[in-house]
């Protein structure tokens, strides 16, 4: 009933996941399409059979109430639960219009409001009692008008516009009017943002909003940019254009919960006969451009399995032109079985992964279609060295394979059964340490390139475990070779009240190079957590002011592929970096309005008597800007580029490939609708320029920069 008014609800919906499916083809309580039931009674009541013996959690939605859940409704078998009264509050009301970027109404716009602080998918506002571990509804009622709750949060922020289209919000999505008007019913209380979406404009949103006391909000008004857009055409690895082909963009920072997303992120559109294919309305940013076919029979795996993806980053209001290589297209159908033991294996996910790739992310990845008694097959892998990935039952198996340029080819897999084993101790005492992470990576070299072959070339070939409590570690289905193990401490755990973490007691092991022979299990390898050393030191400027917020990245020299300790300076520009074993480190100080500067061959100790210190000098260096122009001779719009320093070393620590990844994420660091790309700041000295844009490159061999300039803006072509 109606809390305020003591009047009956007449029409509302009951979902719970604590339902028995009595029917054979019932979607499932916890299926995201299974909806709630929908009772229609003038005097409220309701009757909801096929309940679960035991404790019951119930959720109770109206249109223009907030949900209310019922926890810990007792229900015994065989028996009726009689007498449950639920009270539904009014939630508020939101009106307000939607326009477009010149102020006219937008008619048939979808609009809804969502709370940008709530992360939880879509846990009810209301309980009357709690119940540990319970988080209200589950998959199966945050669908159509049961379940989609409040935030329909069980999407991540970039797919509302995509399930608003699809339904899939039910009534808490409203359609404005003619004039572009809209009324939003049972907001809940606290701070909301109006999101609005419609097939001719991009998705806007409002300012964040609260809702008053009197539990209305008027004059909330949402405008529509026009957006940009992507063009192409996708041909295959031949340069025949491909037809048929779902051209899909999605943003990777419109799926951060965090990150104030509009609620359109994921774009789509479709190649023509000619290969021509066009994605309108898309909101500015950095967007994975994926092409992708399915089967005859549009089995979901078959679209994985055609899949080609690449970067492209969309400016406001413009148009970019950007042309997709379907490698399947005309390539080498691969098929085969594989067998563990003898035996095939049951069940598993296989997957093609190459960095011979000229795309902009460096990596190409392929899935391969499961079938009964062992037997896979790629619809098309183009020529190649691949790393296949197997995932089943026991660890992730790793293989090398080499694909013809061929029609087809069909190969037998055979699971390696080779494996190794060990245990972590302490240096000092042997005593084992439990929950050490081991890292054991094939030391056969594989160079990727762009922004995702240079982490994933690297991570690839490395398998990662923890020890058990008395330390021993194990790793199985190996391939034969040669692999370099290591293992480090766990990271220190914050204390119960929040405070700093324990510092580490040890520091990484020395890395420890096994030959694992075909068929054969290594034993008794033993490696050694020796005592934490630490390095501290001081980042300033060239005046020896301190530089407070400045980020230290440390190496071990000569070039190590384990991933860089890092610290962070203070108001005093001072950083203590721990957890390190003896060695010889290469720090580099990063920090904004300044030039990356780096100091070698710092030596840390062990037996020394105070930690070892450095001094990390931070320059305004030269600003540089780099102007691209397309083969047109206009600018060109969405490229990346880099500087390499032709003498000295530029590292390729994993952190540097973090922040290009972040960049990535975020938008950021490619060209504008002007061509410019805003590089930063670099020390005085030559470099190589290297710039991008889908298979179109370009690449100044010699850029030298000089004391003094301040400001550098470098022109290029790409051809």
């Amino acid at each position: 009933m109606d809390e305020q008014k003591s009047e009956p609800v007449t029409s509302f919906t009951i979902a719970s996941s604590d339902r028995v499916d009595m029917e054979g083809e019932a979607p499932g309580a916890r299926n995201p399409f299974s909806g709630g039931q929908l009772v229609e009674d003038k005097s409220g009541h309701f009757k909801l059979e096929s309940v679960k013996p035991g404790k019951a959690s119930l959720t109770f939605s109206a249109p223009g109430y907030l949900k209310r859940t019922l926890d810990d409704v007792v229900v015994k078998a065989g028996e009726a639960t009689r007498g449950v009264i639920v009270k539904l509050t009014p939630g508020g009301v939101v009106r307000g219009r939607v326009v477009d970027a010149k102020g006219n109404p937008v008619a048939g716009a979808q609009v809804m409001a969502q709370n940008p602080n709530d992360k939880s998918n879509d846990r009810p506002q209301r309980r009357d009692r709690g119940r540990g571990g319970r988080n209200g509804p589950q998959m199966g009622m945050m669908f159509g008008g049961g379940g989609a709750g409040q935030n329909g949060n069980v999407f991540p922020p970039g797919m509302m516009a995509y399930a608003a289209g699809l339904g899939l919000l039910g009534d808490k999505v409203k359609s404005t009017n003619p004039k572009g008007e809209f009324e939003l019913n049972g907001v809940e209380p606290g701070t909301f943002k109006v999101l609005a979406f419609h097939r001719d404009h991009t998705s806007g949103q409002s300012d964040d909003l609260s809702m008053t006391e009197s539990g209305l909000v008027d004059g909330v008004v949402v405008t529509l940019p026009k957006g940009g857009g992507v063009k192409g055409v996708v041909r295959d690895r031949h340069q025949v254009p491909v037809g048929g082909e779902i051209v899909v963009a999605f943003s990777p920072s419109s799926f951060d919960p965090s990150g104030g997303n509009s609620g359109a992120g994921m774009y789509q559109g479709h190649s023509d006969a000619s290969g021509a294919y066009e994605i309108e309305h898309v909101a500015p940013g950095s967007y994975f451009l994926v092409a992708t076919r399915g089967d005859e029979d549009l089995n979901p795996m078959s679209f994985f399995g055609n899949w080609n993806f690449d970067l492209v980053t969309v400016i406001a209001d413009q148009v970019v032109t950007f042309d997709v290589i379907d490698s399947t297209a005309g390539a080498c159908k691969v098929s085969g079985t594989i067998t563990y033991k003898g035996e095939p294996i049951p069940h598993g996910n296989l997957s093609a992964v190459t960095f011979d790739t000229d795309n902009l992310l460096g990596v190409e990845w392929k899935a391969a279609r499961m079938l009964d008694g062992g037997k896979f097959e790629f619809a098309g892998l183009a020529p190649g060295e691949y790393q296949l990935n197997l995932d089943n039952n026991g660890p992730q198996v790793r293989m090398p394979l080499e694909v013809p340029d061929a029609p087809e080819m069909h190969v037998d897999l055979r699971l390696p059964e080779s494996g190794l084993e060990g245990r972590v101790v302490d240096d000092a005492s042997q005593a084992p340490i439990a929950n050490a992470e081991v890292v054991l990576r094939s030391t056969e070299e594989v160079q990727g390139n762009g922004i995702l072959g240079q982490m994933l070339s690297r991570e690839g070939r490395s398998v990662r475990k923890r020890t058990s409590e008395d330390g021993s570690f194990s790793f199985e289905r190996l391939s034969p070779g040669e692999y370099s193990v290591s293992a480090r401490p766990q990271n220190g755990q914050p204390a119960p009240d929040g405070t700093a973490p324990t510092p580490m007691l040890h520091g990484p092991s020395a890395p420890m190079i096994v030959r694992v022979e075909e068929n054969r299990t290594e034993h008794d390898l033993l490696l050694r957590l020796p005592h934490a050393l630490s390095l501290g030191g001081h980042v300033l400027d060239t005046q020896k002011n301190p530089i407070a917020g400045a980020t230290v990245l440390l190496s071990m020299q000569p070039k190590s592929n384990d991933a860089v300790q890092h610290g962070r300076t203070d108001a005093n520009g001072e950083f203590l970096i721990t957890g390190l074993a003896a060695g010889t480190y290469r720090a580099t100080a990063t920090a904004k309005g300044f030039a990356d500067s780096s100091t070698s061959n710092v030596k840390v100790e062990s037996g020394a008597i105070k930690p070892a210190e450095c001094e990390i000098v931070l320059q305004t260096g030269v600003h540089v800007s780099v102007r691209v122009y397309a083969a047109d001779g206009g600018p060109a719009s969405g490229a990346r580029a880099d500087l390499y320093p032709l003498s000295g070393e530029r590292t390729n620590d994993p952190a540097n490939t973090g922040k290009a990844i972040q960049n990535l994420f975020s938008g950021e660091g490619a060209s504008d609708a002007n061509g410019l790309i805003d590089l930063g700041r670099y020390m005085p000295g030559e470099y190589r320029l290297e710039v991008q844009r889908g298979f179109s490159k370009a690449t100044d061999p010699k850029v030298v920069l000089k004391a003094g300039q301040g400001e550098v803006e470098l022109k290029i072509d790409l051809h």
